[in-house]
């Protein structure tokens, strides 16, 4: 529930942008953006705690304390494009506690993980592609530094399951 504290042990960093990072339980059971972030690379497993947030539409979580514990790669979840987001998580829209799902998705939540799909590939523009493995197009937006192709024809693509928030 937004407001609560948190606190995580043993996860591990399966990205690092910007504005924030995303880790993962090493059991893969979940996964969830953090924002405040400490320094750290992808694949450190760290233990983090802080308040529970809304971060464009995805739970996480404002990190105010951390400590580095190890460092070690996590391999990505395949999934169908269908399957991306998952259905909601304890969702309940009064409190803002659990994930939201994704309308239309099919199985479980799986927004903060780190995944990976393959398919068609569609280019929009020099930033963001689809992949449509059948199931359905996914969008996938590269992060700076990352360049693609307009004549590809299939990829895969690994990356954090993540959401947008439309028409705001």
């Amino acid at each position: 529930t937004p407001g609560s504290f948190a606190i995580l042990d043993d996860v591990v960093v399966t990205a690092k942008f910007v504005d924030c990072i995303y880790v993962e339980a090493a059991n893969r059971c979940a996964g969830i953006k953090v924002t405040s972030y400490p320094e750290v690379n992808p694949w450190d497993k760290i233990d983090l705690s802080g308040s529970m947030i809304v971060s464009a539409g995805e739970k996480a979580i404002d990190c105010s304390t951390w400590s580095t514990v190890v460092s070690g790669p996590l391999g990505a979840l395949g999934i169908r494009g269908s399957c991306l987001g998952g259905a909601g998580w304890d969702f309940v829209s009064s409190t803002g506690a659990g994930q939201q799902g994704i309308d239309g998705a099919k199985g479980l939540n799986n927004i903060g993980l780190l995944v990976r799909i393959s398919g068609r590939y569609t280019w929009v523009n020099s930033t963001t592609f689809t992949v449509n493995d059948g199931s359905g197009a996914v969008t996938c937006v590269v992060p700076a530094g990352v360049s693609i192709q307009q004549g590809w024809q299939f990829v895969s693509v690994t990356g954090i399951s993540s959401v947008s928030v439309n028409g705001s």
